[in-house]
């Protein structure tokens, strides 16, 4: 190649450089799922047109594009030859590229930690990859063949990018100190002078490899651990860049002159060895009996020969039985000879039950009772479309909170008609309000939904264009004072100063963890996008919003959503909340920060082509199950997939997939070690550590049920037409009648359609429009079991 063309290369790979950086500053900052194009994926898999989380377009052209860069000036560099004239401009014309190079990776790495974008670790090749090509004489490589989803793991890109700025030469590394060493130590100031914690670890994470970056995570890591917070104090000590054959951590000269160095606390001049910070995570891991950490930390301890310090109640061996028998204990128990007596009915709440808009069928919901676990307050919550209801122990309202239904909002060419009011027409609707004491307010709040707006259905000769679907809001209520309103998502305060939060619709029950709630929602923008949202439970004000996927539901023949999206569950555990979304993806985001740690994909049921006049739904197997955490593993079961997954929690690897088939659509939880599955007909119990292994053979018991069955400590309590029954584990023991329903009762009453719960020596079966009490007491004498 002559000199002209190489220059002409060199030139245009430059231009390439800023023109991606010019798009990732300018790009709209959105944390955004692509669609993966169907080429990519096999002909008969499940994943066509599936929509999973991805780089955004413009981060990821503008990472491969850096990468590149710096692969051929690193090369470019070291092979020069630095005793010749033409080996020492060669050097220069790469230490200039370098820093064109670092400061785009920089804006890059910024805009990752800002919009939260994930990516796929083996997405693209690494630097170490890029170099080893070069040196071999190979041309470095920009691109790599897509593979299928299902099972990839999506991490937070930031992660990547932070490790490529760790792992570059010296050379390089001082080049980027030199350009954000006084940033870097700007920002430290500025937090450690208020003790801000939250930025200090930003500052730490923003500037990786600059003399701020250890000190800014210390800091933050001992701040959280005197504010209470040791989860989150020992996950910023593992983001230290930690090098095992130092003594010291990673630890860089100043690359500022003296003259210009702004003043610094001692903290910044310290030499932080690992001794240091691996007692303080040793510390730390064993206050939250982190096993995987307490040894992780062991280990670097004992490598620099240091003796651990002795650990409370050490040499007592643990009793793995001890253990199970006191997961059991949390669960109800029946007496040895239990019989059930009818006590009290609720007055029907707001009617569910009509008639679907396009069939003679009758179309159910339910809402199930949600039991309050307070000193002060007893009783259970009922969310229905217009009400959010406290019931106390005697069956009567506590205290309601009633709204209007909204008027549906008519199609153009219906707006000469008037309005109908929105009614509910979903039989999968489940609505679960949660109640929740917090620190600053002197009376427990009530946190429910309610319709704020629903769009009207619309047809054409016929064939449904679009389905009547609502917009919910999250609404908190006083729990003392007669239901008064304290906020929610979707007023005129929340649109003027959040409009973005004022969009979701949330249909999922949330999750409140001391003074936050955290709720998934939905905003449909062309496909269905999924929100993790977290709120001041006491204001309503958002604290962060993650998007962790998007993807399509099932739609009428012309392209809008047939019904409304339900959402997955959500469960907290040691600082992380975990996600199952429904939409094809199973996620895992920090409950401090909102930042994603990994996402993973699944094998989803693909929706049926729709050429019918009104929209179909794909099966669904599963019931609304929560989300189980067992020891180092959760288990979901996605409504929009037929399988049960084991996920690992610390990698979001997926460990197992089991059909459902055999299983049965309700995951009741963990018995013990035992995961617990009914259906209609049988119980099964499988092991929660292999979830493919069966612990016994299945129970099965006459009649149907639909109602979720409740789990107890020594079998399932569940309802069938016929009555209210206890099944045990034991398939040799039969099962044993509590109560007999009312055989005149009208067959439309739907008494089966909801769900039981066991509360003490009360057993509630609520169906879609009231709650029937049964308490339970011993029979006299030592009767024997009814065969059933």
């Amino acid at each position: 190649m002559s000199e002209t063309n190489r220059r002409r290369v060199e030139i245009g790979r430059i231009a390439t450089i800023f023109i991606v950086a010019l798009g990732v500053l300018f790009a709209p900052h959105r944390a955004s799922a692509q669609r993966l194009p169907e080429s990519n994926l096999p002909e008969d898999s499940d994943l066509v047109s599936k929509m999973v989380p991805a780089a955004d377009a413009a981060i990821f052209d503008g990472l491969r594009a850096v990468e590149h860069s710096l692969a051929i000036s690193i090369h470019a560099h070291d092979s020069a030859d630095a005793m010749s004239s033409e080996g020492v401009a060669v050097r220069e014309k790469a230490i200039r590229d370098a820093r064109t190079a670092v400061l785009v990776l920089q804006r890059l790495y910024e805009d990752c930690l800002r919009r939260n974008v994930v990516i796929a670790p083996d997405a693209k090749p690494s630097l170490a990859q890029r170099l080893a090509d070069l040196a071999a004489g190979r041309e470095a490589r920009a691109e790599e063949v897509q593979e299928p989803i299902a099972g990839r793991i999506f991490t937070s890109a930031d992660h990547h990018v932070r490790e490529l700025i760790v792992s570059l030469p010296t050379w390089v590394g001082d080049l980027y100190r030199k350009e954000f060493d006084r940033s870097a130590f700007s920002s430290f100031n500025r937090a450690y002078e208020r003790r801000d914690r939250a930025e200090l670890r930003a500052t730490g994470l923003r500037y990786p490899v600059c003399r701020t970056a250890i000190p800014a995570l210390v800091v933050a890591a001992d701040l959280d651990w005197v504010a209470g917070r040791p989860r989150q104090a020992e996950r910023t000590l593992e983001m230290l860049p930690i090098d095992r054959e130092r003594e010291v951590l990673s630890d860089y000269p100043y690359s500022v002159a003296a003259g210009e160095r702004p003043a610094m606390p001692a903290v910044v001049d310290r030499r932080w060895s690992i001794t240091d910070i691996a007692s303080r995570g040793l510390r730390l891991a064993r206050e939250l009996d982190d096993r995987e950490a307490i040894e992780r930390w062991s280990a670097l301890l004992r490598a620099a020969g240091v003796a651990l310090p002795p650990a409370p109640g050490e040499g007592v061996v643990p009793d793995s039985a001890t253990a199970e028998e006191l997961a059991l204990a949390r669960l109800p128990a029946l007496p040895p000879q239990p019989e059930a007596t009818f006590a009290w009915s609720t007055l029907p709440f707001v009617r569910g039950v009509f008639k679907s808009t396009y069939s003679d069928d009758i179309v159910p919901y339910a809402s199930p009772p949600v039991l309050i676990d307070d000193e002060e307050f007893d009783g259970f919550l009922i969310q229905t479309p217009s009400r959010l209801a406290r019931f106390g122990w005697h069956g009567r309202i506590q205290q309601s909170f009633d709204s209007d239904l909204p008027r549906v909002d008519q199609p153009p060419h219906k707006r000469h008609s008037t309005p109908e009011l929105y009614r509910e027409s979903d039989p999968l609707l489940r609505l679960v309000p949660t109640f929740a004491r917090l620190s600053d307010r002197e009376h427990p709040v009530i946190i429910g939904s309610r319709v704020a707006r629903a769009s009207a259905e619309d047809e054409y000769s016929g064939y449904q264009i679009t389905a009547t679907v609502p917009q919910r809001e999250l609404i908190a209520v006083d729990a003392r004072r007669s239901g008064r309103p304290i906020w929610s998502t979707a007023n005129l305060e929340a649109k003027a100063t959040d409009p973005g939060l004022a969009e979701l619709s949330f249909n999922s029950p949330p999750v409140v963890v001391g003074d936050r709630v955290f709720a998934l929602g939905w905003l449909k923008v062309g496909t269905i996008d999924a929100v993790l949202v977290c709120l001041d439970a006491a204001t309503g004000r958002a604290q962060w919003q993650t998007v962790l996927v998007e993807n399509q539901i099932d739609l009428t023949m012309f392209g809008d959503i047939s019904h409304e999206p339900f959402l997955g569950s959500i469960a907290v555990h040691e600082g992380v909340v975990y996600v199952s979304s429904n939409l094809g993806a199973v996620s895992a985001v920090d409950a401090e920060s909102g930042r994603v740690e990994w996402i993973v994909a699944y094998d989803s049921v693909r929706p049926k082509p729709n050429r019918y006049m009104y929209g179909r739904r794909r099966p669904q197997t599963w019931d609304r199950n929560p989300i189980v955490i067992f020891e180092d593993r959760l288990i979901v079961t996605p409504l929009d997939s037929p399988n049960a997954l084991a996920i690992e929690l610390s990698s979001g690897r997926v460990l197992q997939v089991q059909p459902a088939r055999g299983l049965g659509r309700f995951m009741l939880g963990l018995h013990g070690t035992q995961l617990v599955f009914c259906d209609r007909h049988s119980l099964t119990r499988v092991s929660a550590r292999n979830i493919r292994w069966r612990v016994s053979e299945d129970v099965r018991f006459d009649g149907f049920v639909d109602a979720r069955p409740a789990l107890v400590r020594d079998g399932v309590v569940l309802a069938t037409e016929e009555g209210l029954y206890w099944r045990r584990f034991d398939a040799s023991l039969p099962s044993v009648e509590l109560a007999r329903f009312d055989p005149s009762r009208d067959r439309e009453d739907h008494l089966l359609s909801g769900e039981v719960v066991v509360a003490g020596n009360r057993i509630l079966v609520a169906n879609s429009d009231r709650v029937r009490c049964y308490e339970v007491r011993e029979t006299p004498a030592a009767g024997k079991d009814r065969p059933r």
